[in-house]
């Protein structure tokens, strides 16, 4: 541990630059321990967390977000949006009946029952919660956007009559909002056939779009040449492989609309098979690899020479990870490619960290999903991108 314990957090954002995850783990139980039971301080160290695939340290760092005084519906909404991102569900009902009678008809707390029956499958008491929330705030871009996905618009509809009404205010707001209002209108042109006018709503919002993300053309360009130059059957061979064996997980493997939701449905209808959602845990676990290249691979290899196991030792970190999320029954589904909320573009990088980590899962099983190409076309008009 360093001498200088007075900033523990800071120490942990250093610890990963550094790509020591153990130390960054330690540092941030330590700032648990000693520190207040709420404070604003404790969402960062909760995404902190989170990043790192420590899912009790962010949940435990959420909680005291929360109750941080005065009572904030927001803050208390984030606590709910991690509990069930988590896998929390009886938590999450417990903290729903907590919540003020003032707060229980809010169009905002409306709006997350929405997402979590649509996450559940109760499609009909999604919409239900969908509409309470707009019928409360009329301007409510967001639940707008989850009703269009969620139901299929016919000529002549109210619902789309009141989208275009709405557009101008909406106009107003933040563009990450505005661009998520124009993809539900376009979905609801697109499904009424008028095709031409759904394009121009996507185009719009992906302008929007890329001024808040940039297409990081040079980034990936420069990993794909790097991806194809190193990550060869020779190139992987350098690797030392793991001696532990994983047979728990089943990972799928694809790019968007290739087909990875219909295997992950097929696969999970089996009692044996929980789905392991997109939790970007491979990320977290190869956090000691660097920047994820086979340079910082073989780097991380090298500093841990001495370790019996060292890519065993990921797979462990790994399995801790799940059994923090899942429990230990069952097999578990990964997709892993869509996986990655901070880019859309990530799709060479998340080919990249899947072949690293298949180094220390062997003989894990991995199920690539390929989408046929001559399907594009047609699902372009669906492809918010």
């Amino acid at each position: 541990m360093p001498d200088n314990a007075a900033s523990p957090i800071l120490q942990a954002v250093e610890a990963l630059r550094r790509a020591d995850r153990d130390l960054a783990v330690s540092l941030l139980q330590q700032t648990l321990r000693e520190g207040a039971q709420h404070g604003l301080h404790w969402k960062s160290v909760a995404r902190l967390a989170a990043t790192i695939g420590e899912i009790d340290l962010s949940l435990e760092a959420s909680r005291r977000f929360a109750a941080t005084p005065p009572a904030s519906l927001e803050r208390r909404l984030h606590y709910l949006g991690e509990l069930a991102h988590f896998g929390r569900s009886a938590q999450v009902q417990t903290e729903l009946q907590a919540l003020p009678s003032s707060w229980q008809a809010h169009e905002a707390v409306l709006h997350f029952l929405g997402s979590l029956s649509g996450e559940q499958g109760d499609f009909a008491a999604a919409e239900a919660h969908y509409r309470g929330a707009i019928a409360r705030s009329r301007l409510a871009p967001q639940s707008w956007f989850a009703l269009a996905m969620l139901k299929r618009f016919d000529a002549g509809d109210p619902d789309l009559a009141a989208m275009v009404a709405l557009r101008p205010s909406v106009a107003k707001m933040a563009p990450d909002l505005h661009a998520r209002y124009l993809y539900g209108l376009a979905k609801a042109h697109a499904d009424i056939g008028d095709h031409d006018q759904a394009f121009a709503l996507y185009g719009e919002g992906a302008a929007l779009r890329r001024g808040i993300e940039p297409y990081p053309a040079e980034r990936l360009v420069a990993m794909t040449e790097a991806l194809i130059r190193d990550f060869t059957p020779t190139g992987l061979k350098r690797l030392t492989p793991a001696d532990a064996v994983e047979e728990a997980v089943i990972f799928v493997n694809g790019l968007p609309r290739s087909g990875t939701t219909l295997v992950e449905q097929m696969l999970t209808s089996h009692s044996a098979v929980v789905d392991g959602g997109e939790l970007n845990l491979v990320r977290a676990a190869l956090i000691p690899t660097g920047d994820y290249s086979m340079n910082g691979a073989l780097a991380y290899q090298q500093r841990m020479a001495r370790h019996p196991d060292p890519w065993g030792k990921l797979a462990a970190d790994y399995r801790g990870m799940l059994a923090k999320r899942f429990g230990l029954v069952g097999r578990v589904r990964k997709q892993f490619n869509e996986e990655h909320p901070e880019t859309r573009h990530d799709s060479a990088g998340g080919q990249q960290k899947l072949m690293l980590f298949s180094n220390s899962v062997a003989p894990a099983e991995f199920l690539h999903s390929r989408r046929a190409y001559e399907a594009i076309p047609r699902q372009l008009p669906a492809m918010p991108l």
